[in-house]
């Protein structure tokens, strides 16, 4: 769904320099977007996400974790922090005039971020 929001966003701004052939598009990616939203919320609402949410809730309570230095509410502060450093880093080089490939990479950083956890250590 957040690929079809940026896209339409891009789209909705190129679209009154481009006429109708762009509208159609940007229609139709309309109606993919409220398909998917619709499925993300069924999703969200199901007993299979609520007892995810509960086992890794109840996983972070016990503090046991895969991780190399021990639980995962020991190992997160530092994975956060590295994580963050990187993207500060990153978004310190960017200008207005950056090419679009190193916003996407600062995007990237900031997925990692948000997914910080044991399994996604890779840079």
């Amino acid at each position: 769904m957040r690929d079809l929001d940026v896209l339409l966003q891009r789209l909705c701004e190129e679209a009154p320099r481009n006429g109708e052939v762009l509208e159609e598009v940007i229609a139709l990616l309309r109606e993919r977007r409220v398909e998917a939203r619709r499925r993300m919320l069924q999703a969200l609402d199901s007993n299979r996400y609520e007892r995810l949410l509960a086992s890794f809730s109840a996983t972070l309570r016990r503090g046991r974790g895969p991780t190399p230095n021990g639980s995962l509410l020991e190992a997160a502060p530092e994975l956060v922090r590295d994580r963050y450093k990187k993207i500060r880093k990153a978004a310190n080089t960017l200008s207005e005039d950056s090419p679009p490939e190193h916003f996407h990479d600062l995007r990237k950083k900031a997925k990692r971020l948000r997914y910080a956890g044991p399994d996604a250590t890779s840079p």
